[in-house]
C-alpha cells in the first residue's frame, strides 16, 4: 500500500472515531429539550416523514411523538428519548423514510393506514414518504393545516427554482 492510501485510511479512521465519540458524548434529547441539537433532530424528522410541523428547537409533543414512530419503526426501543443511537440511526444516509398509505387514485398521502380520508379506497397501497411528498400533498386529517401548508411552500419554492427561460423552437431539435 502506498503513502498516500495510508494516510487516507488513517484520516477516514480518525474521522470516524470522531464521530463515535461526539456521538457518545452529547447528551440524549428528551421532552423539555430545547436549543440547535433539538432543532437538527427535528428537521431529519421533518425530512423522513416522521416529524409534520415546524422545526422549533423545542422537543415538545410533536417532536416526542415524532420520535417514537421512528423508534418503532427501526426497531429501538420506545421511549421517546432521542438517545445517542437513535440520533446515529437516524443521521446515517441509508434511514428510510416512514411509510405512508396512498389511494391508486388518491391525490393525497396518508400517515395511518384506517385514516378516514381513506376508509372507502379499495387498493391502498404503502409508500415511502419521500416518494410520496414528490407527487401527492399531505392529508389535513393526518397531518393538519400547517403540514399542509408546510408542503405547499416546498412545491412553490420548487418551482421558483426551476429555469424561466422559454427554449427557442432551434434548441429543441
Amino acid at each position: 500500500m502506498n503513502t498516500r492510501a495510508r494516510i487516507l485510511l488513517l484520516l477516514l479512521a480518525l474521522s470516524l472515531m470522531a464521530s463515535f465519540a461526539h456521538a457518545e458524548t452529547d447528551p440524549p434529547l428528551k421532552s423539555g429539550s430545547q436549543g440547535e441539537a433539538v432543532i437538527q433532530l427535528q428537521d431529519r424528522l421533518r425530512q423522513l416523514g416522521y416529524l409534520h410541523g415546524l422545526a422549533d428547537g423545542v422537543y415538545g409533543k410533536q417532536t416526542l411523538r415524532a420520535v417514537e414512530a421512528f423508534q418503532k419503526a427501526s426497531g429501538l426501543k420506545t421511549d421517546g428519548i432521542a438517545s445517542a443511537e437513535l440520533q446515529t440511526t437516524l443521521f446515517r444516509e441509508d434511514t428510510p423514510a416512514a411509510t405512508v398509505y396512498i389511494a391508486p387514485h388518491g391525490r393525497r398521502y396518508h400517515a395511518r393506514e384506517k385514516c378516514l380520508g381513506l376508509r372507502l379506497a379499495t387498493g391502498v397501497t404503502a409508500l415511502s414518504f419521500t416518494e410520496a411528498k414528490e407527487i401527492r400533498t399531505p392529508c389535513i386529517l393526518c397531518y393538519g393545516r400547517q403540514a399542509l401548508r408546510l408542503a405547499e411552500e416546498e412545491k412553490e419554492a420548487a418551482l421558483e427554482a426551476l429555469p424561466t427561460a422559454t427554449p427557442s423552437p432551434d434548441s429543441l431539435f
